[in-house]
């Protein structure tokens, strides 16, 4: 039977942990994750369960497809969520704040030193045949976590139905609505087909169990963030580290759909509104974060240091990363509390399997991105051989990858 952990706001199923974890191996494993995460927070998710679920077996497959399903739904940068949901999972608020930190750092480094050679320079373009290199590698990495997710969880050809049906929903259209809609009808036809079904370690539970407690300390969050935004709303114009807080805070907490749905956004505060980035330096900021590994909102640190300098990269990063994720973390719990019914473990293998046909489509876009050439394809086919055949560390697969490319394009 399965059984609830309530101390430190936490909800951790018994199966959740199979090895302990100390927050000294969760920094090491963020920061490995964070170093070679290009190409997206699917590409992210990718390496993040490589690191967890199979090199050092913490976590089970359930909790990488919960956080990406809860994440698809909230507010805030896809990738940071989704990392900030599972440190909190394996250790609590502290394994939240690390995670934050490790899977950040390594782009926010490298942005960092990129951004100042730009302002002092003006060109970093001779990143990018290393990052043409990377790309094909990426798309294997992808494909490799989508092949093993798929023969763990999908079981049933309703779940196969519907991993096809999202990959072409995903492939013809683009947005967030889109992916509510596959999640929506994923959760129905799940609880549709599957409630019938024997569950692995099924109990009926009645009803969520949120104590007071936890409705007091939600209740609390929800007060603190509206005292926060009316200080920032009554002062932020007049003080700029309460300007780029409120910013970014705001633009991270209305942000729905990933990365590429933020650009606009951002371009129309950052240029438009304020006047901080000229129109070119802005693509070239985003330019920036795409060489990088990460999410593709580390481009906060190219804003922030035009802004402010040195401090301003550290405000604007934290700022448009942190909020979204707590939020995120506290707003799981009410979800979560179902999460031993047989009502959420029928719907949650319908979500599951449009879940990986997510990552599925995300494989296929980056492919139909990449320049087709033989050195592309040669290094998708060698680095997908090197992870499904022989199980290479993929850390060493993407360094490779970047090695071809800066000798070869």
């Amino acid at each position: 039977m399965s059984q609830y952990h309530l101390s430190d706001m936490s909800i951790t199923r018994e199966h959740t942990s199979v090895r302990p974890i100390s927050l000294w191996q969760l920094l090491i494993s963020m920061l490995r994750v964070g170093s070679v995460s290009f190409g997206g927070y699917m590409a992210l998710v990718s390496i993040l369960r490589d690191e967890l679920v199979d090199r050092r077996q913490v976590l089970k497959d359930e909790v990488i497809l919960d956080a990406v399903a809860l994440a698809s739904v909230f507010p805030g940068p896809l990738a940071v969520n989704i990392v900030i949901y599972v440190g909190y999972k394996l250790r609590g608020k502290v394994g939240m704040l690390i995670a934050f930190a490790g899977i950040l750092l390594p782009a926010f480094v490298l942005v960092c030193i990129l951004t100042y050679v730009y302002f002092e320079y003006g060109d970093v373009l001779y990143l990018e045949p290393i990052f043409k290199g990377v790309m094909p590698a990426v798309a294997a990495i992808i494909l490799s976590v989508a092949i093993k997710m798929t023969k763990t969880h999908i079981r049933h050809w309703v779940q196969v139905i519907l991993l096809l049906i999202s990959v072409a929903a995903l492939l013809i259209f683009s947005g967030f609505k889109i992916i509510i809609l596959l999640m929506a009808g994923g959760a129905i036809l799940g609880y549709l087909f599957f409630r019938g079904v024997q569950h692995s370690e099924d109990l009926e539970v009645p009803g969520p169990r949120i104590r007071g407690r936890d409705l007091r300390m939600m209740g609390t969050s929800l007060a603190g963030v509206a005292a926060v935004l009316l200080v920032l709303a009554l002062f932020g114009e007049d003080i700029l580290p309460l300007q780029l807080i409120t910013v970014f805070s705001t633009m991270s907490l209305s942000l729905f759909g990933g990365g590429y749905v933020f650009i606009p956004m951002m371009q129309e505060v950052v240029v438009e509104s304020l006047g901080w980035l000229t129109n070119a330096e802005f693509i070239d900021g985003i330019a920036l974060g795409q060489v990088s590994p990460g999410p593709i909102m580390i481009s906060s640190v190219f804003i922030g240091y035009k802004v402010m300098g040195f401090p301003g990269t550290l405000i604007a990063t934290v700022a448009m990363f942190l909020p979204s994720g707590i939020l995120m973390v506290v707003g799981s719990r009410l979800i979560l509390s179902y999460s031993d019914s047989v009502l959420f473990k029928s719907a949650m293998k319908g979500v599951y399997a449009v879940t990986i046909g997510m990552i599925f489509s995300a494989c296929l876009n980056i492919g139909m991105d990449l320049e087709m050439n033989l050195i592309s394809v040669s290094i998708f086919l060698i680095s997908a051989l090197c992870l499904i055949r022989y199980k290479v560390n993929l850390v060493y697969v993407v360094l490779s990858a970047g090695l071809a490319g800066s000798l070869l394009m």
